[in-house]
């Protein structure tokens, strides 16, 4: 089990060996969501933040994963979307730092093989999204379906802090998912989030974010080249117009730190 400050410490220099390695392979790697919001205000990680957000163009994540397990340090492991021991967790692929564990170790963490109870960086995929704005609510519909279908086969559900009418769409949407395996759920996942990848489009989105940004679109003006921000010493790459994506995200006043009651860690105990 880390601190809060002793995760910092372990993303940025994860972050700094990323950085070295993308840079020499000319891949653009963004600081992304919270990470890049820490970048741009407070120079450093959110206080309160304890993991890292990345993201890449579909482009340069094809050609990222030719090298990147070649090249990582045995420190860390990068996670592709895969099951984690034949369980669903999500849609994301991270890295994790292998050594030690967030918090004391579950029955449910046991049976995920700790995967997802370990310090991780979790990397974001720009997808080309339908310009049609009504193909692209199908295809978010679709999407969070799959979700649904896919947690039919989590180690377990926990549905109490959901509403009545969400525990009913879970109960229909889990019900649905155990007619399916798991390796043929992220195969739609898949299929459908690249749909539009062959398409010359306006827009990115980001089908393998969490539920409620998967609706959120980007403007491709805003990734066309990047910027740099610091975290402490080093500097890093981000969207050319960071800006815009980081109102997209957090609205016009995300130079303001939230309220106290909402500054929480997310993952530790």
């Amino acid at each position: 089990m880390y601190t809060l400050e002793e995760i910092h410490d372990i993303s940025y220099d994860f972050l700094v060996e990323l950085n070295t390695i993308c840079r020499k392979h000319d891949i653009d790697i963004m600081l992304d969501s919270g990470t890049l919001l820490g970048a741009v205000r407070e120079k450093d990680f959110i206080p309160w933040d304890d993991d890292v957000d990345l993201v890449i163009k579909r482009s340069d994540y094809d050609k990222f994963i030719k090298v990147i397990c070649d090249e990582l340090s045995d420190k860390y492991e990068f996670l592709p979307t895969s099951a984690y021991n034949g369980h669903f967790f999500d849609f994301a692929p991270r890295f994790i730092y292998k050594e030690g564990f967030l918090r004391n170790e579950t029955e449910e963490d046991k049976a995920y093989n700790n995967m997802q109870n370990r310090v991780a960086f979790d990397l974001f995929i720009l997808e080309n999204c339908p310009d049609n704005e009504l193909i692209h609510k199908l295809y978010v519909f679709m999407l969070k379906m799959l979700y649904g279908m896919g947690m039919a086969h989590r180690v377990s559900l926990k549905v109490e802090k959901h509403s009545f009418v969400d525990r009913m769409r879970i109960m229909v949407l889990t019900t649905m998912g155990k007619f399916f395996s798991l390796k043929s759920i992220f195969a739609m996942f898949d299929k459908l989030s690249n749909k539009c990848n062959k398409k010359d489009t306006a827009r990115y989105w980001i089908p393998t974010t969490i539920l409620k940004e998967i609706h959120l679109t980007y403007d491709k003006k805003w990734y066309e080249g990047t910027s740099e921000y610091p975290i402490r010493d080093t500097s890093f790459k981000c969207p050319k117009d960071s800006d815009a994506v980081l109102k997209n995200l957090y609205g016009p006043t995300y130079m303001t730190p939230p309220p106290v009651e909402e500054r929480v860690s997310m993952h530790m105990e």
